[in-house]
């Protein structure tokens, strides 16, 4: 099973103008797809078909302890709605990045989330927070509640999500250190003009001071101490 595959297609007019950063975001982020035909339903992306439904979470993370039961199924609830965001890559970061089925399915996981979590009891918080970041927990979510196949293919997706946040951190830092040297240049390019009109203001001065002087000394000796007046 094919789970993702990045799409760019063609951009529109609008991608083409954007900044390096944006531009990167916009096709690292772009919507991923599965192999068409393996979904009874269609959603964007299509493998948000397969993340399992709020009632299969609830009944597969019941115990015998109904404490550990809240506890492991605050967990769930919050490693699935945190995978989206994951598969979805830079696109998190986009105002607006996530699709409309994305958003659904996080906001199924994430209410009921809240209504198990909102009044919890220290045992099952203390189970909630023992797994709610589990990389091993994920992975027994994964193997319970997808069909097979998906366990590989999200391992592979999530590589090429890690891969497009690095390159998306490379151009912010790139992108900043641009700014920064652009700052630097302008700033020095200021205080240079700033000197020069002060030199231009001292030099004025001085030319005024010796007018000044020549005209007295015009008046009281002649020429040469007009001269002497203006050096």
């Amino acid at each position: 099973m094919k789970l993702w595959k990045p799409v760019l297609g063609k951009a529109n007019a609008s991608v083409a103008c954007l900044a390096p950063t944006a531009a990167l975001l916009w096709a690292v982020g772009a919507v991923m797809v599965f192999t068409p035909g393996l979904f009874a339903q269609t959603t964007t992306p299509p493998y948000i078909a397969e993340m399992p439904s709020v009632d299969k979470v609830m009944k597969a993370m019941q115990t015998g302890n109904a404490d550990e039961s809240a506890g492991r199924q605050i967990a769930a609830f919050w490693q699935l709605q945190q995978m989206i965001l994951d598969l979805a890559g830079p696109r998190q970061y986009q105002r607006g990045g996530l699709t409309p089925d994305e958003l659904k399915a996080r906001q199924a996981y994430y209410t009921a989330y809240y209504n198990i979590s909102h009044q919890p009891s220290p045992h099952s918080t203390s189970v909630a927070a023992g797994l709610s970041s589990s990389p091993a927990f994920r992975n027994q979510l994964i193997q319970q509640l997808f069909p097979p196949g998906f366990a590989a293919e999200y391992a592979s997706a999530m590589a090429r999500s890690k891969q497009g946040m690095v390159q998306l951190h490379q151009q912010a830092v790139q992108a900043s250190q641009a700014r920064e040297k652009a700052q630097q240049q302008a700033a020095q390019q200021a205080g240079n003009q700033l000197w020069q009109r002060y030199q231009a203001q001292q030099q004025e001065a001085h030319m005024d001071l010796g007018r000044a002087r020549c005209g007295a000394a015009s008046q009281q000796g002649g020429l040469w101490r007009c001269a002497w007046a203006m050096g």
